[in-house]
C-alpha cells in the first residue's frame, strides 16, 4: 500500500537530498544501502555503489499524450483512490505535460509540450493512452493540425 507524504520532492532534488530534508541521516541512508547489497546477494563492497546510484536519483518527468482515445484512462487516474493523483504528482512523478489536466490551451500547449521534451531530452518518460490511427496518413486525429502519428513520433 502507498503511503503518501505532506512533504513532496522539490523540484531538482535527488533522494539523498530529499531524505536529509525529512530526517533521514547520512549513517541511516547508507545503512539501509548495505542492507540491499546483502539482500541482492552483491556483498558490502557494493555498498558505494548503490549509495551512489541512489543519490543520482530524481522524480522521473512524465510527458503523457492522449492521442485517439474517450479520456477514460485519464479519468481512472484522476479518480483513483490509492495513490490519488495529488500523491502521484507531488510525491511520486513530475506531471510535465498531460493536457487534460492543463489549464493552458490552443498553442500554450503546444509550446509546453516542446518545452517538457526539450528540458527533459532523453530523460522523460512518455505515457501514451488512445490508438494512433496509421491510414491515409493518420490524417483521422490531428492535434493543432498535426496527425497524432507524426506527435508520437
Amino acid at each position: 500500500m502507498y503511503f503518501p507524504t505532506a512533504h513532496p520532492w522539490a523540484e531538482g532534488q535527488s533522494l539523498d537530498q530529499y531524505l536529509q530534508h525529512r530526517g533521514v541521516s547520512r549513517r541511516e541512508f547508507l545503512t539501509f544501502c548495505g542492507q540491499m547489497a546483502a539482500i541482492l546477494g552483491l556483498g558490502e563492497l557494493a555498498t558505494p555503489r548503490i549509495a551512489r546510484a541512489l543519490t543520482a536519483v530524481k522524480r522521473p518527468s512524465v510527458v503523457w499524450l492522449s492521442l485517439q482515445e474517450c479520456t477514460g484512462c485519464t479519468e481512472s487516474v484522476l479518480r483513483a483512490a490509492d495513490p490519488t493523483i495529488g500523491d502521484l504528482v507531488l510525491d511520486v512523478v513530475s506531471l510535465d505535460f498531460q493536457e487534460n489536466l492543463m489549464a493552458a490551451a490552443g498553442f500554450a500547449v503546444e509550446k509546453a509540450l516542446k518545452q517538457a521534451m526539450e528540458k527533459n531530452n532523453g530523460e522523460y518518460l512518455l505515457v501514451v493512452t488512445g490508438s494512433v490511427p496509421l491510414n491515409d496518413g493518420g490524417i483521422y486525429t490531428t492535434i493543432a493540425g498535426r496527425p497524432v502519428k507524426e506527435i508520437l513520433e
